[in-house]
């Protein structure tokens, strides 16, 4: 066999075993009822993000491994995004040059600390950090207890634009938290002190415990243990420029099953908003806000679709179910029933793009298109995605007003001239991409 293959000949492993599912282990101890992300860094044959993913399956997918740290540009965000890493000492493996630096910042970050070792077979040693004060805590509490927000810690005041740390605690049924999202709305004080009943300046909406809730825990762990939850969010939300004045936060519960929604209580609060401010320092802001201020730059076109997905697949390492995704959609299309918005409409079509949901996706850039009629770009992508459907009447018949609103553009006479090449008008097809070819291209 070796004369055959020399180099793919590989001996069987017989020797100690390597200790993944006891560093998996240790992070199911520490959190029990919820998912965790572990950002590995090393990636060597026996430690990377793929065996790590493998053993955290089998502990009911309890754990997910990812790369991170290997691109020198997001070190700061990945350290800032993930409360677990792996660390090795001695070889690493196949490693960007980036690593070195995202290992140093774990090791020396006041915000990590070692939380486990062990030795390893070729004796180098494994070691897991830990967020001192992680993004999220859940807590199984003895005693009963109604939905609300227990409490709500952030400054008293904060600049506008800037994001603002917010530390949300809340208290009630498991399994009402697990299954749950909550629609935060952030609203202005009148001068009589009132809140006012107009749109909200900013929201704030998300997942109990950011999604990462183990609701399946619920099913196979004694019942009365987990009756009530104390859930600690640890987070930062953006409320928009030249912003002033103060605001109050309101909480509504939507149930993401039945879409039923009731208020939550919350303890009395405001936050003032000026430019004068001191700036705060703040955890990264959660996933579902970063998609939400990334979607509305869509409305400038192509150009802007490179930014977009790099970012995405930045904050998609940090969340392997993408649960973040279906948190955005169905706050933000419950919202949408009573309150038309092309920012959210930009953020639902990302969402349902990314989810590979190219018919909820029509449907959302068809609302779009009412609100933005002059925008030709929001044709380009519907059309786009009558074609990725194999819908090339339907996506020709979407493009017509951008071809009136801007012909010149050459995504429009591209996406013009493959809807019609698909349908077998080979002639229609080769006037709308006859002006994209110069002399030098066409041999």
């Amino acid at each position: 066999a070796k004369s055959l293959n020399p180099i793919g000949f590989h001996r069987p492993y017989l020797g100690e075993p390597w200790p993944l599912p006891a560093a998996i282990a240790e992070i199911v101890k520490s959190d029990p009822l919820q998912q965790n992300t572990l950002g590995v860094l090393p990636s060597t044959p026996t430690i990377n993000q793929h065996n790590v993913s493998f053993y955290g399956a089998q502990a009911d997918f309890r754990v997910f491994g990812r790369q991170v740290g290997t691109q020198a540009a997001m070190l700061d965000q990945d350290l800032r995004s993930l409360d677990w890493f792996l660390l090795k000492t001695g070889d690493q493996g196949s490693i960007p040059e980036a690593q070195s630096e995202m290992v140093e910042l774990v090791r020396t970050s006041p915000e990590f600390a070692q939380h486990w070792q062990t030795a390893l077979p070729d004796g180098s040693e494994l070691q897991l950090y830990h967020r001192r004060r992680p993004s999220v805590t859940v807590e199984p509490v003895s005693t009963e207890h109604s939905l609300r927000l227990e409490i709500l810690d952030l400054p008293t005041q904060a600049r506008p634009g800037q994001p603002v740390p917010v530390t949300y605690r809340w208290l009630g049924p498991a399994e009402t938290l697990a299954n749950g999202l909550v629609l935060l709305d952030w609203r202005p004080i009148t001068e009589s002190g009132q809140t006012e009943n107009s749109s909200p300046a900013w929201i704030h909406d998300h997942g109990f415990g950011m999604g990462y809730l183990r609701s399946q825990t619920l099913s196979s762990t004694n019942q009365s243990e987990l009756a009530t939850w104390r859930v600690i969010e640890r987070t930062a939300m953006l409320p928009p420029p030249n912003l002033s004045g103060s605001f109050q936060l309101t909480a509504r519960y939507l149930d993401s099953q039945s879409g039923e929604t009731h208020s939550i209580p919350v303890p009395a609060n405001s936050l003032a908003l000026s430019s004068d401010s001191p700036q705060s320092s703040a955890p990264e802001l959660d996933l579902g806000t970063q998609l939400r201020q990334l979607a509305p730059n869509m409305a400038e076109g192509d150009a802007s679709l490179d930014r977009i997905f790099t970012e995405i697949g930045r904050i998609n390492q940090y969340d392997p179910t993408q649960d973040y995704l279906r948190q955005l959609i169905q706050t933000l299309q419950f919202r949408l029933r009573s309150q038309p918005n092309p920012d959210w409409l930009y953020a639902v079509t990302l969402a349902q793009v990314l989810r590979q949901d190219p018919l909820g996706a029509i449907a959302t850039l068809t609302q779009l298109a009412e609100l933005s009629p002059e925008n030709p770009f929001v044709y380009a992508y519907l059309s786009f995605l009558y074609l990725y459907n194999w819908q090339p009447r339907q996506a020709q018949d979407a493009l017509l007003p951008a071809e009136q609103l801007a012909p010149e553009l050459e995504i429009i006479q591209i996406l013009g001239g493959a809807s019609r090449l698909l349908q077998g008008n080979v002639i229609g097809a080769w006037k709308r991409l006859q002006p994209l070819l110069s002399p030098g291209s066409a041999n």
